[in-house]
């Protein structure tokens, strides 16, 4: 399940006023968007075109002449991103925009349809085609499925498919004309329904259903096939057949695709081997003439949406924006904004908080629950450096081939990633010899957390020993080498079979790969990327909303929502000095239902919590209030919570003032003063007139006043009566808070970062 990009909307109130030019614009961080589903297709003039969206815009590139032109959405139209999409049989594409069904015309180059699917949802995940020109929708978060005939230009609402879950993330029609359903994320479902009858039929009994998804897919047969639970099913004309997996016919192509896809073939038998709209550059593998044909394009953009902002090292200002994710960093002393580029690692996740200790940079990255660390002594090099290859990852992916699978160029990390349905697929790259000779075969795998066990061979005999790329970090691993060998002339095979070994998935990813007659021995001097990951808690901190550098100078605390369909969210804990990590989860050592959004450092023995009740992607709610929580440090013991503002989902941000109080606000717009001494609420402010609460909103002056950023104000608060007054309105609202260093706030509004000079710090 991927993730869903939700931002918090902007809130303008009223005319400026204290104080405003007091605000600064600082630019747009990074100036670059993300696709949201690319296609490649044939238009009906007979130009071979290739389609991509982003947020408020189209491209369509002329792959022969290399021209592209830009198409903006329409203005009744929501510049949605997009998730869920279809090519369809009549060369159209079909894609949700917010809640609208929106049809794009290649030939035409215009948008020539679009419509309400269903008032009850945001946006559509699944969405596929069925027989006789019907597009079928599946709706976030109420599961409404909505039908569109491209015919007869009528749509439907055929209402919801599940009571509880929030996501269809597949769906796939009989030629019955039976509508299948892989529903999730907290009780995985199959749903089957009747669009002449409105008959729904749920497949799996309820004690089946578990965290997570059910899957479907059309069969070339007619029949639908998908799993539950790792159960696999054979569904047809509304009937649910328990089958082995290896039973399941192949996968009719229907021209489904999901936003991050980015590789696909034209109807001519060329392949778009990688689109990467943030780079403005896209590579076509001819089969037939065996080259490779780069593309360069360009747009405008209003740039990507900053997800958080923080103080770093040196009094450095850093953010990152989301979709794609890149790293921003401004400097105070020069008034330098600079896009340092992206973790591609994160690829379109983002940080959704950032810290420092000593010369680290730190945030927690969505999705994943991964904490990172950026030592700003160092170059920036997320990547690292790797040798080069005479086969490169891009080369490997254009001619290599999988059984059941596909094998694809990743841009973001620089490598050949291959995948099959099922466990024990072979890959195979064709290498070339030009002379008789002897030679060393020189493979450098690359490892991730999803990746399984490769077994290496070469012109059909196995060579090495089994190769582990299971690792909690995405890199390249150790170089195998082997040879020397004795070749003729021409073209040998090099097999990478993938191996279940305990393993997640049946995946397998190369760096590259060179066949020489001599041996290289500079394969492991890649120089380590900067940023890395530290810790990864993708269950328990799917979702990370803060990072705490302890006091004590090596102790970091990363929590935040779970993963998907869970509720609940965990504390994780990483030390600097002997790299060893922990977990506090919310079931078992903190409050049950609740995930800390927050945590500050009331002593070195003592951790002060604020929590959300709220259970995000697809979990199911348990808590009813938010509350907060004083932790014993380091015994991890909770020695007192409470409920501070009745009627409150969140506490969205706190501070600790001079007196030793905490101030938070909740998302009713109320700032509390919490006694930790008392261990009581002193005292209480509505603040709701000036709009709504962004995260990272509260923040104390060194003037020992309380200083809070609105949506629709930034306040000055004192602390001993929690009096305020307006010191000005944020000019286009303000999206997420950030810090207050040196008497200037710092916080992100879209995709620019802006300043405010606060009066008298």
């Amino acid at each position: 399940m991927k993730a869903l990009f939700w931002i918090m909307p902007f809130v303008l109130l009223g005319p400026m006023v204290l104080a405003q030019n007091a605000f600064t614009d600082l630019g747009i961080g990074a100036p670059v968007i993300e696709s949201r589903g690319v296609v490649a297709t044939v238009d009906d003039n007979g130009n071979y075109v290739v389609v991509a969206h982003a947020s408020g815009f189209v491209l369509v590139t002329d792959v022969d002449t290399g021209e592209t032109v830009q198409i903006p959405t329409p203005p009744d139209m929501p510049a949605a991103s997009m998730y869920g999409s279809v090519l369809a049989s009549n060369r159209k594409h079909y894609m949700g925009h917010g809640n609208h069904i929106a049809e794009f015309d290649p030939t035409k180059r215009e948008w020539t349809y679009h419509e309400v699917g269903s008032t009850a949802d945001n946006c559509y995940i699944g969405v596929t085609e069925g027989p006789k020109g019907v597009i079928w929708a599946g709706g976030y978060p109420h599961l409404h499925l909505v039908s569109f005939d491209f015919n007869t230009r009528q749509i439907k609402d055929h209402g919801q498919m599940d009571p509880t879950e929030a996501y269809i993330s597949s769906i796939a029609v009989d030629d019955k004309g039976w509508v299948y359903l892989g529903i999730g994320t907290a009780r995985s479902n199959l749903v089957a329904y009747n669009p002449n009858t409105a008959e729904r039929r749920q497949l799996v009994d309820e004690e089946e259903r578990i965290t997570g998804g059910g899957y479907v897919y059309p069969g070339v047969d007619g029949k639908v096939y998908g799993s539950n639970a790792e159960q696999w099913y054979g569904m047809y004309d509304g009937q649910a057949t328990e089958i082995a997996q290896a039973d399941a016919a192949k996968e009719k192509q229907v021209g489904s695709i999901y936003w991050p896809n980015t590789t696909f073939n034209l109807p001519d038998g060329r392949r778009v081997i990688k689109y990467a709209m943030p780079e403005r550059q896209m590579k076509i593998h001819d089969p037939k003439t065996d080259e490779i044909k780069t593309i360069t394009f360009d747009y405008t953009t209003g740039g990507a949406h900053i997800s958080s902002t923080g103080l770093g090292p040196a009094g450095k200002i850093y953010s990152s924006s989301g979709h794609p994710m890149h790293m921003i960093v401004y400097d105070p002393a020069t008034g330098e904004l600079k896009d340092l580029g992206p973790i591609p690692d994160i690829g379109g996740g983002h940080i959704n908080m950032i810290a420092h200790q000593n010369q680290y940079l730190l945030g927690g990255s969505y999705g994943g629950g991964r904490l990172w660390a950026y030592d700003t002594t160092k170059p920036w090099n997320p990547s690292g450096q790797r040798p080069a290859f005479a086969m490169s990852a891009e080369d490997l992916a254009a001619h290599g081939q999988i059984p059941d699978g596909e094998v694809k160029y990743i841009p973001g990390h620089g490598v050949a990633f291959f995948n099959s349905a099922h466990y024990g697929a072979q890959a195979t790259f064709t290498l070339d010899a030009r002379a008789d000779g002897q030679y060393y075969l020189h493979i450098l795998p690359y490892l991730g957390s999803g990746y399984c066990t490769l077994q290496f061979s070469f012109d059909g005999q196995e060579v090495g020993e089994p190769y582990v790329t299971t690792d909690p970090q995405l890199r390249p691993g150790s170089p195998l080498v082997i040879g020397p060998m004795d070749l003729k002339a021409g073209q040998h095979q090099l097999g990478v079979r993938l191996l279940d070994n305990d393993s997640p998935n049946p995946w397998g990813a190369l760096c590259g790969v060179d066949l020489t007659t001599h041996r290289r021995d500079d394969l492991a001097e890649a120089s380590a990327p900067n940023p890395i990951t530290l810790a990864q808690w993708h269950v328990d901190i799917g979702r990370p909303r803060y990072v705490l550098a302890h006091p004590d100078g090596h102790t970091v605390f990363m929590s935040g929502y779970p993963g998907y369909g869970r509720c609940g969210g965990g504390v994780g804990i990483y030390d600097f000095q002997t790299g060893e990590t922990s977990l506090l989860t919310a079931d078992d050592d903190l409050l049950p239902g609740l995930t800390t959004i927050e945590l500050k450092a009331l002593s070195d023995d003592m951790l002060f919590g604020i929590t959300s009740a709220l259970a995000l992607t697809g979990g199911h709610r348990t808590a009813e209030e938010a509350e907060i929580y004083m932790l014993k440090w380091p015994e991890q013991e909770i020695v007192f919570h409470m409920v501070p503002v009745k009627g409150a989902n969140r506490v969205i941000s706190c501070t600790i003032g001079p007196d030793g109080l905490v101030y938070a606000l909740t998302d009713t717009a109320v700032v509390f003063a919490f006694d930790p001494a008392k261990r009581e609420v002193v005292r209480t402010a509505d603040l709701s007139e000036y709009g709504a609460v962004p995260r990272l909103s509260m923040h104390t002056g060194p003037d020992g006043n309380i200083y809070a950023l609105m949506s629709g104000a930034v306040l000055r608060i004192r602390p001993d009566t929690l009096e305020h007054e307006k010191l000005g309105q944020p000019p286009t609202g303000a999206g997420n808070g950030g810090v207050l260093h040196e008497g200037i706030l710092y916080y992100s509004s879209g995709s620019h970062v802006w300043s405010f000079d606060v009066p008298e710090l």
